[in-house]
C-alpha cells in the first residue's frame, strides 16, 4: 500500500492491485466503443481532457485514464457545450471519513471539473469526474426541430414533424394542462403527422413539442391558420 495526498484526500494505494483490475475489466473506455455523437465528441478530445496533476494522481492510483466508465452526456443547448460525467475505478482504502463535506474537489485546468469519491465495495472507490467540454466534431451537436401546423378542409388541425432520429424520443403535449397526446420515437424518413380535431383546439393555448435535445412550444394563432 501506498500513501496518497491529493487535496484534503488521504488514500492508501493499492496500484498493482488496480492495474491489475484495468488490465482484466477496462481494457477500453466506453467511448472507444459506443458511436453516438456525444461519445464520439468525448473520444475526440479526452487525451486533453485530464490535467497533469490529475494524470499523475491517477497514475499514481493505478488507474488506467483511456479506460473511462459509465460515461454519460447532456447536451446544452445555449452554450454549445456537453456536459460529461465518467467514473475510474481503484483499490485501497481511505486515511479519513467520506462524507458529503469532504468526498468533492473543484478543479480548474484545462477544463472546470468536479470529482466526486464515494465507495463502491469493500475496498474498491469510485472517483467521478464531471465537467463541460465544446463540440469538436463536424456533426452539429443539437439537431434542429422543423415543423409547421396546417388547418384542414374539415376544421381539423394538422401537425407535421420533419423526421430527424437524432431527435428520438419525442412527444408531444398540450397545454394548459400539459397533457400528452403523444409519446414515440421517428422511424422513418416521412415526415411525422398529428391530427389535433378541433373541438380539442378551443381548449389548447399551447402546443409543446419535446424532443431529445428541443423543446418548442407552438402558441395557436387560429386566424393566421385559417388564413
Amino acid at each position: 500500500m501506498e500513501n496518497i495526498q491529493f487535496y484534503h484526500w488521504t488514500i492508501n494505494s493499492d496500484k498493482s492491485e488496480t492495474e491489475k483490475f484495468y488490465k482484466e475489466k477496462f481494457k477500453y473506455g466506453e467511448s472507444d466503443f459506443c458511436t453516438c455523437l456525444d461519445c464520439q465528441n468525448f473520444k475526440s478530445q479526452k487525451d486533453k481532457i485530464l490535467s497533469t496533476e490529475l494524470l499523475t494522481f491517477f497514475t499514481t492510483l493505478g488507474i488506467d485514464f483511456k479506460c473511462e466508465d459509465r460515461l454519460s452526456a447532456i447536451q446544452m443547448r445555449e452554450s454549445q457545450t456537453v456536459w460529461y460525467m465518467f467514473s475510474f475505478f481503484f483499490k485501497g482504502s481511505l486515511n479519513f471519513d467520506l462524507n458529503d463535506k469532504n468526498n468533492k474537489i473543484e478543479l480548474g485546468k484545462p477544463f472546470p471539473m468536479t470529482l466526486t469519491l464515494k465507495n463502491e465495495t469493500k475496498n474498491i472507490y469510485e472517483i467521478t469526474v464531471s465537467t463541460h467540454l465544446p463540440w469538436t466534431i463536424e456533426t452539429p451537436p443539437i439537431p434542429e426541430l422543423n415543423y409547421n401546423m396546417y388547418l384542414i378542409e374539415n376544421g381539423d388541425f394538422l401537425l407535421v414533424i420533419k423526421p430527424n432520429q437524432r431527435l428520438n424520443p419525442f412527444r408531444v403535449s398540450i397545454s394548459p394542462e400539459k397533457q400528452e397526446i403523444y409519446n414515440g420515437n421517428f422511424s422513418s424518413e416521412q415526415d411525422f403527422e398529428l391530427i389535433i380535431k378541433k373541438e380539442d383546439m378551443a381548449e389548447i393555448d399551447t402546443i409543446i413539442i419535446d424532443t431529445n435535445y428541443n423543446t418548442k412550444d407552438h402558441k395557436t394563432n387560429y386566424s393566421k391558420l385559417k388564413k
